[in-house]
């Protein structure tokens, strides 16, 4: 909204100054329009390959560092017992 208000006050300035220059930005704006409707559905792809590829990437670490974790819990948990074994003999 912000840029067509001033493209309302700014265009007929331009059209004032230089008619050929004036037509030159309309043409390129014009192209830069066509250019991105017609490039958006491939960037579109793109950014959803991306976006899961990375929310692959982010599940597989989540999994691997709770499996870490089960994996250190389960192997600290028969050491746990044997020290509190050890412990628990050494008071009797």
């Amino acid at each position: 909204m912000l840029d067509s208000l001033i493209l309302v006050i700014l265009l007929p300035f331009l059209l004032f100054c230089s008619g050929v220059l004036t037509a030159c930005l309309l043409a390129l704006c014009a192209f830069t329009a066509l250019w991105l409707v017609v490039m958006l559905p491939s960037v579109r792809r793109r950014v959803g390959a991306m976006t899961s590829a990375e929310i692959r990437k982010s599940n597989f670490l989540t999994e691997t560092l709770y499996g870490i974790r089960a994996i250190k819990s389960l192997a600290l948990d028969a050491r746990q017992r044997h020290e509190w074994g050890a412990r628990v003999a050494m008071r009797k």
